[in-house]
């Protein structure tokens, strides 16, 4: 996985899996969900869990996952059998399938496809950030922190709780708790055990139909292939406050300034743009609900207008989704 920087499956001879190790929310700061004290307590968990097998293995099953579609990298369509492998004197090696190109491979399996990339496609392995809950990673899934108004302070989540199960599956890190979250519906309902104050306490929790969108992917590898194939490879950021006051542009609506990646000079969309309507609608986004826009609701051809700020000035501008 590319949006990774490291990761641990734990194990068992006959492919039960008890957990998983490693996450990632940031680029240039890779190491900030990961700890070698969260690992050792993860280590720990696992093998306990393997000595008590007989106890935990019903339990585990659902860390497998449901069937998928393509059984290997291969099988997509989008693979197109792998890239070249560089042989004597050039690419004459045969093709060769890289295990990061996966997730990519099945986003654009859709867009092949001509059918809208499913939130959880798009959104893949959303942070427990998602749900308003902030992890510490040096803890076994413990509870650092909440966001206001989140699905989790709704549900009653506490700092220092310690979830011990999520949707009946034990839990042993936060790559557990994304597992979990990674496989929930667009709307969902989740329950959760977890230890407080020496005592198991059940927690349910509810997820509007948003709730994925709350992360930010911005940052994410696949996300930059995303971009450059269906943004041209501009990238955008939200405009801050200040700058909203000073361009007139209040604060729960669309301003995305096309920053890296746009021309200065020509093109449908140059760098410095802002954006604040697109196809009429001026509903607040980020860079990754536009993002979505694309991949969900617009099809290769299809032309989409944006309304820009440009040089002070407010003009329609017109461009054809190429991918």
């Amino acid at each position: 996985d590319p949006d990774l920087s490291f990761a641990v499956f734990f194990l068992a001879p006959d492919k039960t899996i008890y957990g998983r190790y490693g996450t990632r929310s940031d680029f240039y700061k890779a190491e900030r969900e990961v700890s070698l004290e969260g690992l050792k307590v993860a280590m720990a968990t696992a093998l306990k869990w393997h000595q008590e097998r007989d106890k935990f293995k019903s339990l585990l099953s659902a860390k497998k996952g449901p069937e998928t579609k393509y059984k290997t990298l291969a099988d997509f369509p989008s693979s197109q059998g792998g890239r070249g492998r560089r042989g004597r004197g050039g690419f004459g090696g045969g093709r060769c399938t890289h295990c990061h190109d996966l997730r990519t491979a099945e986003q654009f399996s859709y867009r092949q496809a001509g059918e809208p990339m499913p939130e959880n496609v798009l959104f893949s392995w959303p942070m427990p950030d998602a749900a308003g809950l902030r992890l510490d990673p040096k803890k076994r899934a413990t509870v650092a922190s909440i966001w206001e108004k989140s699905p989790a302070e709704k549900a009653g989540f506490k700092a220092g709780d310690e979830i011990v199960s999520f949707e009946g599956q034990p839990i042993l890190s936060i790559a557990d708790v994304q597992w979990v979250l990674h496989n929930a519906g667009v709307e969902d309902d989740l329950t959760a055990e977890v230890m407080r104050d020496g005592q198991i306490v059940k927690v349910d929790m509810h997820l509007d139909a948003d709730w994925r969108r709350y992360a930010n992917i911005s940052w994410r590898t696949t996300t930059d292939v995303l971009r450059r194939n269906l943004l041209g490879g501009i990238e955008y950021r939200d405009v801050e406050p200040d700058e909203r006051k000073e361009l007139g542009i209040a604060h729960n609506v669309v301003a995305l300034k096309a920053s890296r990646g746009a021309s200065r000079s020509s093109g449908a969309i140059r760098r410095d743009d802002v954006i604040v309507a697109v196809d009429g609608k001026k509903k607040y986004m980020s860079e990754g609900d536009l993002i979505a826009y694309y991949a969900q609701e617009k099809k290769r051809g299809d032309e989409i207008t944006f309304t820009v700020i440009r040089d002070g000035k407010r003009e329609q501008v017109k461009t054809a989704v190429s991918y």
